[in-house]
């Protein structure tokens, strides 16, 4: 009897102190992946990341509408890609025209590796839907995105708050694929011939600016402001079309993206 009392007692205190250890674990747990935060690994520490405090849009109720105009362009790219593929790794811009028209873009990026993904008149949400064709295949270093200027042709009632919510859904999409990715966006050009819509395009950008600022591993690049000139749009850094930008305005470009990319990826 006495035996079995000794045995049934030191059965007692383990399971508490079991219990006890398994307290602690979780609650160590719960304070290192508490809601709200990501691990990441930085070298031989550990930091945390603020989780993006924003919500995608279910794919059902997505602006899907004009995306069937877009695949030529994209079976373009795939057969591009069967013959000539891209190094994994390289920083991939994606976007609508004036990603297509920045004929120097690998040169004025270099070093640093670029892959050229812009297909002219897109609107935000056919960069969304063809990300996983034209832009997670290449395991990119990091992703640089030009979009939304066509979803702001005219003064347009909900336009950027959904330039706003397609960045967010872009991010989202990725963030599932590559998780600490990291995002850039390339403010949304006041140009003359769109200039009855520069409130919104103003309003657009300053929403995605909003967002980027919730999460480290994304970006805003305001290239806006250099394009602008007493007030209107500085038609000497764009083509007759008072639209694309010229030479003159990539170079503009370059020397505010290439010194922001450079801090972050040059080897």
């Amino acid at each position: 009897m006495q035996m079995n009392g000794l045995i049934n007692l030191r059965a007692g205190l383990v399971s508490i102190l079991a219990i006890f250890l398994a307290i602690i674990f979780i609650g160590g747990c719960s304070q290192i992946l508490s809601p709200g935060k990501l691990p990441v690994e930085n070298d031989a520490k550990t930091v945390t990341v603020s989780a993006p405090k924003w919500t995608a849009t279910p794919v059902a109720d997505r602006p899907y509408d004009e995306v069937g105009k877009w695949a030529e362009a994209i079976r373009a790219f795939e057969e591009s890609d069967k013959t000539n593929p891209p190094a994994p790794g390289g920083i991939v811009f994606v976007g609508s025209s004036s990603i297509v028209f920045w004929e120097t873009l690998a040169a004025d990026m270099a070093p640093l590796p670029v892959i050229q993904r812009g297909f002219g008149g897109s609107k935000i949400y056919d960069a969304v839907y063809y990300a996983d064709r034209i832009v997670w295949p290449y395991q990119p270093k990091a992703i640089v995105m030009f979009s939304g200027t066509n979803d702001i042709v005219v003064p347009t009632p909900g336009a950027p708050e959904r330039v706003k919510q397609g960045f967010i859904d872009f991010v989202a999409e990725t963030r599932a694929i590559y998780p600490e990715i990291d995002i850039h966006f390339i403010s949304m050009s006041p140009t003359k011939a769109r200039w009855s819509a520069v409130d919104q395009v103003r309003q657009g950008n300053a929403l995605v600016e909003a967002v980027t600022k919730t999460d480290d591993h994304l970006f805003y690049i305001d290239t806006a402001t250099a394009v602008v000139k007493d007030g209107i749009s500085d038609e000497t850094l764009f083509r007759d079309d008072k639209l694309h930008l010229n030479a003159d305005g990539y170079a503009v470009w370059t020397a505010i993206i290439r010194p922001h990319l450079m801090a972050l990826y040059a080897e």
